[in-house]
């Protein structure tokens, strides 16, 4: 309520900056802002915050300042807009800066692949699941390709696999995958 009474700040450039646009849920944000006075007066005792940090900063007439502050996103998901606020007693700016915040993909793949012989062609089945929507998926197994479309929960892919081209009684899989 105090801020709705405050006068925008006209005098300052205030420009917040991520070091990227799009995060996992796991990972921290570093945000840089940068400050200046624009008008010809010195300004003292500003405050710039970003949620519940705050800075503060007395700058003097055409005099830049720099602030950088650090995120945790562990319960954010989605587009999210974060307010950046420069104000002191009576005057307030603010920045927008929006980022992009994404859940770690979490993905298996079970199988149930039994002995196959030499001669044999047998068809095996694969269940690829994620928590989260993927796509451009590419499974190699051996030397054979699947192209998938994207996809969230879980896809079953049946191929036929042939012994003479399981080397060692090993199946070398291959997953590649975009996320959002």
């Amino acid at each position: 309520k105090e801020r709705e009474k405050k006068v925008y700040f006209s005098d300052i450039n205030l420009n917040c900056s991520s070091d990227k646009k799009n995060y996992y849920n796991n990972e921290k944000v570093k945000v840089k802002c940068l400050m200046e006075n624009k008008g010809n007066t010195n300004l003292d005792n500003i405050s710039i915050c970003l949620m519940e940090n705050c800075r503060l900063y007395n700058l003097g007439v055409s005099e830049k300042a720099q602030g950088e502050f650090i995120i945790s996103l562990n319960k954010i998901l989605g587009k999210k807009a974060f307010k950046v606020s420069a104000e002191n007693d009576k005057l307030v700016k603010y920045y927008d800066l929006d980022i992009n915040v994404f859940e770690i993909p979490n993905i298996n793949l079970i199988t149930n692949i039994k002995l196959i012989n030499y001669e044999e062609i047998k068809e095996v089945e694969f269940n690829l699941s994620t928590n989260t929507k993927i796509s451009n998926v590419i499974l190699s197994f051996n030397d054979k390709k699947v192209n998938l479309d994207s996809f969230n929960n879980s896809k079953l892919i049946n191929l036929n696999l042939a012994g003479k081209n399981i080397k060692n009684n090993l199946v070398k899989i291959k997953l590649t995958y975009e996320d959002e």
